[in-house]
Parts: C-alpha cells; sequence; structure tokens
C-alpha cells in the first residue's frame, strides 16, 4: 500500500481525510505539529529547544524538526504513514525524500486537496478544538460534530472555537502563504510523477477518490 503525502490550505478537509485513512487502512498518521507537542514533554536538549522556541511564539529550527521526524518515521511500528504539515517547502520537501530512501520508506504519493478560498474562510467560523487533543471538529458538517455538543469524543475534554480561527486577516495571510510554498511543492512533485490533485470540497468524496489511488498499485 503506498504511504501519502497529505498537505492542504488549511480547513481544506485534509484532517478529516486523514482520520479516515488512518482509521480503514491503519495509516501512522504523522503530523509535524502534533510530533513537536509530544517531543517538548521529553526533558532533553531537543524538547528543551521545542518548548522554548513554542513558548516565544517562534518557528522551531529545521534541524530540531528534521531530527525529531526522521526518530519518528524510522521506529520499526510505523509501517504505513501520512504525512501531514510536512514538508511544507521544497527544502524540506528534499530533505524529506532523503530521510525516506535511507530508511527505504520512499514509495509514497503526494495528494493536494483543494478547495476555493472563500470556502476555507467560510468554513473558519465552523472550526472547534479540543482544548487537550487538538482533534477538530465542525459546527455544520454533520460527520465532524461531537457527540456530545461541545466535548471532545477522544478524551472529554471542551471543544472550543480559538480566538486565532476568528482572525480573518491572519487567516487570509496564512493562505497567501500556504499557496505561496505550495507552488514550488507542486512543480516538485509533479516532476517526480507522483503528485495528485483532489476537489476537497465535498470531503467524503475525496476520501473516496484517495482511496482510489492507494489500492490501485
Amino acid at each position: 500500500m503506498k504511504n501519502i503525502i497529505l498537505f492542504a490550505v488549511q480547513n481544506a478537509g485534509k484532517g478529516t481525510v486523514a482520520q479516515a485513512l488512518k482509521e480503514k487502512y491503519n495509516y501512522d498518521h504523522i503530523s509535524t505539529g502534533d510530533l513537536l507537542r509530544e517531543r517538548r514533554k521529553i526533558d532533553d536538549e531537543i524538547g528543551r529547544i521545542i518548548a522554548q522556541t513554542q513558548d516565544a511564539g517562534e518557528l522551531t529550527p529545521p534541524e530540531v524538526v528534521y531530527q525529531v521526524f526522521e526518530e519518528k518515521i524510522s521506529h520499526p511500528e510505523c509501517e504505513n504513514y501520512i504525512l501531514d504539515g510536512f514538508p511544507r517547502n521544497v527544502e524540506q520537501a528534499i530533505k524529506c525524500d532523503e530521510m525516506l530512501s535511507k530508511i527505504g520508506k520512499d514509495n509514497y504519493i503526494v495528494v493536494n486537496l483543494t478547495v476555493d478560498d472563500e470556502e476555507v474562510l467560510r468554513r473558519v467560523t465552523d472550526r472547534r478544538t479540543c482544548v487537550n487533543c487538538s482533534k477538530i471538529y465542525s459546527t455544520s458538517y454533520e460527520a465532524m460534530k461531537p457527540k456530545v455538543e461541545g466535548i471532545c469524543d477522544d478524551c472529554g475534554s471542551e471543544v472550543i472555537f480559538r480566538k486565532d480561527d476568528g482572525d480573518i486577516d491572519a487567516i487570509k495571510k496564512r493562505i497567501k502563504i500556504y499557496h505561496e510554498n505550495a507552488a514550488g511543492l507542486i512543480n516538485y512533485y509533479q516532476e517526480k510523477g507522483v503528485l495528485f490533485t483532489i476537489d476537497s470540497t465535498q470531503t467524503k468524496n475525496a476520501i473516496i477518490e484517495v482511496e482510489k489511488i492507494i489500492n490501485n498499485d
């Protein structure tokens, strides 16, 4: 079964697609954000660097991100993976390929989920996030509503509307930055012949399309 590098603009349904594939095919869902948050709990040099930069609102140094990612992807229990949030640019894509090739896990496809920017902005107002495990929910998309309103299905913590999700100007800026970085990634993976672009306006249809690709070995 093919591994997956998944990228998409904010609120394009990436988390929903990744979760569906993880549950059905037992993928290891590797989110760099989650990895770093978990790794900072270890009281060593790497953990302290992550904590310091995150607490200061700064980006974690690339070499630290690479080390944490390689620790995870090299683990024997990580057989099939979905990469979520990494790589973010061509430089990281090249480094990612080097690491995956070294450990023999470079059999992947790249899924580029697309959705209209106006739809992304509409979805932002519906987005809710667990304060503990960061699982994403929606107030309007039935499949993403928590079973108990305001309570996370997975850990039982409170589900809230984050203030930064309501900052439309900041979201527009993030969308612009995403498209700028994605342009280079799209070209890079197109040249490698592994890129598949899927419209994720209807998330269920997007999941079906990705399944067709990964099962077409």
